[in-house]
């Protein structure tokens, strides 16, 4: 059928086939199976194969993951620094920094202005800390970014200490 009601003995048409990618780079191999009506119902497979050059993309990278706040006293500021960089290849765009335990919010882009973070660059963001009961602290704070890597619930890192 292929855009004919019928093909003719010895005749031949167009097949187009499209593979999106999204934003997966790399290796592929994919098949397509066309069966024909023919009254053999001759089945012939089609392999695709090829390489997807990467888009340029922003990769988030804060390290450690695991902030060590070290000891914070009760009802007292304490400020650590979260450093974000940037190990992809095209410019990040950090929108949000925010506690996800306690809501506070480190960092908010005003309007359309996100912070831009460049290739290979790196950026802090002080995280005010405002413990209010003695123990262990956790916190689960997130950024908001376009990077490859980067949900749409943003990017998890985890924030401990001990608080006296």
């Amino acid at each position: 059928m292929l855009g004919q009601h019928e093909i003719a003995p010895g005749a031949s048409t167009t097949l187009k086939i499209v593979y999106r990618t999204y934003k997966f780079p790399g290796k592929f191999k994919k098949y397509v199976t066309v069966v024909t009506e023919a009254p053999e119902k001759e089945t012939h497979k089609i392999t695709l194969a090829g390489y997807v050059e990467p888009i340029p993309m922003a990769v988030m990278e804060v390290n450690p993951r695991k902030i060590d706040a070290g000891t914070m006293k009760a009802g007292q500021d304490h400020t650590v620094p979260l450093v974000m960089a940037n190990t992809g290849d095209a410019p990040m765009k950090i929108t949000k920094v925010y506690s996800k335990k306690f809501k506070t919010v480190y960092f908010e882009a005003p309007g359309d202005n996100p912070l831009v973070v460049g290739p290979g660059q790196k950026t802090a963001v002080a995280l005010t800390l405002k413990p209010s009961e003695t123990g262990r602290y956790l916190d689960y704070v997130m950024i908001d970014a376009e990077a490859r890597n980067v949900t749409d619930k943003g990017y998890k890192v985890v924030v401990v200490g001990t608080v006296q």
